[in-house]
């Protein structure tokens, strides 16, 4: 299931750079592989102070499962998500949802929900991808820019100091002992994913090293790999 941000109601950005956020969970057939679920139709609904987030379930095949029903996540903050929970139907509205005045003309289910503005931060800073905001230089002399790095500030606070390619044919006198120069700091291209074929990744710390644990779906195994 994907999520968008809008802050006008026009425009919408997509969260976790376009990737789902929920995820049917899948079932584990008789030979021990694994059967992967899909979801459509996505509603949302406000009960109190939590949110309700229902789907309809596929199959492997992206069918409707035969059972019908639905699945439905519940969050406060959408962050955080409760385990998936199966219901047969949806509620048509949640009375007095809107108002908080117990009448019958409550919310309903929809594919478009407005939420209060205190959950943005926590959205923002879980689902859209960090980012540099500013970048800061200081060099008291031209000798002194082929060993400066920049500063940059990123988007959740932190920092970091980057090299900088001068262009030493844009440089300028511009009087008083001062000069203009332009730069640009050279991205390191990781290559986006990382790794393909990984299911289910998980990243810890242990007596000094970065292990990265997951199931290897490049082979049809569902075994468990550490690197």
């Amino acid at each position: 299931m994907h999520f968008a941000l809008s802050r006008d109601g026009e425009s919408f950005q997509a969260l976790n750079q376009g990737y789902g956020i929920l995820f049917a969970r899948a079932a584990i057939r008789e030979d021990n592989t694994i059967a992967v679920r899909g979801l459509q139709n996505p509603r949302l609904l406000r009960a109190g102070e939590e949110y309700l987030i229902y789907a309809e379930p596929l199959d492997e095949h992206w069918n409707p499962m035969e059972q019908g029903g639905y699945l439905v996540w519940k969050t406060k903050d959408f962050v955080r998500f409760g385990e998936q929970e199966r219901v047969e139907s949806i509620p048509e509205s949640r009375p007095g949802a809107n108002d908080g005045s117990g009448g019958s003309d409550g919310e309903r289910p929809t594919e478009l929900l407005e939420i209060p503005d205190r959950l943005l931060p926590g959205i923002l800073e879980r689902w859209i991808p960090l980012h540099s905001v500013s970048a800061e230089v200081s060099v008291k002399s031209l000798e002194e820019l082929a060993q400066v790095r920049a500063r940059v500030t990123y988007s959740d606070g932190s920092t970091d100091e980057k090299p900088v390619r001068w262009d030493r044919e844009s440089l300028a006198a511009l009087g008083g002992g001062r000069y203009r120069i332009t730069g640009y700091m050279e991205p390191v291209d990781t290559g986006f994913p990382l790794a393909v074929g990984y299911a289910d990744p998980v990243l810890f710390f242990w007596k000094g090293f970065w292990y990265f644990l997951a199931t290897n779906d490049n082979v049809n195994d569902i075994g468990l790999f550490v690197h």
